[in-house]
């Protein structure tokens, strides 16, 4: 009971915090969908195709995601860029092409999350690139495409979660959301059950009321952030972890 009551008054002290950042981050997606519209046209068409790429690059659709692709496409990977001329060709090459950080940040798109320039909209600091684009002969109309990958973002979540020493960690959840960043205004990818087992992998420097965000790992290998106010670490004391599990 007192464990549960020390989570609870937790997030009651959080509400004004999570109020405000959900305030800021509504306006942040309103301004940027505007800018969308009035650099590229067609932001509600963006949204739609954007969302489909999140929802394949998370379900692990190579398929789906290279149908996407306005090529030829340069493709940035192991220090090389590579040129590819055909869906087949990423499909076939998507595990070397396409690192689990890229897949993250494009799984757990959010619209807040977006940088918008006059030539593209970019995902996670360049992870991926789309804009309105030719994807047939003549070019009778343009389509919302990916136009770019990179194996290096430059997301805030893939910097702050650095690998200290003493990680990874077999921990326990008390239950909640994992989210693909370290914050609230990261898009939920997975919800833990209370007792469920996990692996802290890093812990951030990312602090929300006195507890700071780790990377962890799920029972069945998804990776992303929890926070630590609902973590508990196995037979080691971790800093920013609510207590050891029992």
């Amino acid at each position: 009971m007192t464990r549960l009551l020390a989570v609870c008054l937790a997030f009651a002290l959080a509400f004004p915090v999570l109020k405000a950042a959900a305030e800021t981050l509504q306006e942040r997606e309103e301004a940027l969908y505007t800018l969308i519209e009035a650099l590229h046209g067609d932001a509600g068409g963006f949204l739609v195709t954007a969302t489909r790429i999140s929802q394949a690059m998370a379900a692990g659709d190579h398929e789906a995601v290279a149908a996407e692709v306005a090529y030829p496409i340069a493709v940035e990977a192991n220090g090389e860029v590579y040129d590819i001329f055909e869906a087949k060709n990423l499909v076939d090459n998507f595990d070397a092409l396409v690192p689990d950080t890229t897949r993250r940040v494009v799984g757990g798109f959010m619209l807040g999350d977006v940088t918008v320039d006059e030539t593209a909209v970019s995902f996670g600091g360049g992870a991926m690139w789309m804009a309105p684009a030719c994807r047939t002969k003549g070019c009778s109309n343009t389509v919302w495409s990916i136009i770019r990958l990179s194996d290096v973002p430059g997301t805030d979540a893939v910097q702050a979660a650095s690998e200290p020493s003493g990680f990874p960690v077999e921990a326990g959840s008390w239950g909640g959301k994992v989210r693909s960043g370290p914050g609230m205004e990261h898009a939920q990818i997975a919800s833990l059950r209370q007792g469920e087992p996990l692996t802290l992998l890093a812990r951030t420097e990312i602090v929300f009321n006195d507890y700071p965000w780790f990377r962890i790992r799920t029972s069945d290998g998804l990776e992303g952030y929890q926070w630590g106010g609902v973590v508990c670490a196995r037979g080691v004391a971790v800093e920013g972890a609510f207590e050891t599990c029992p």
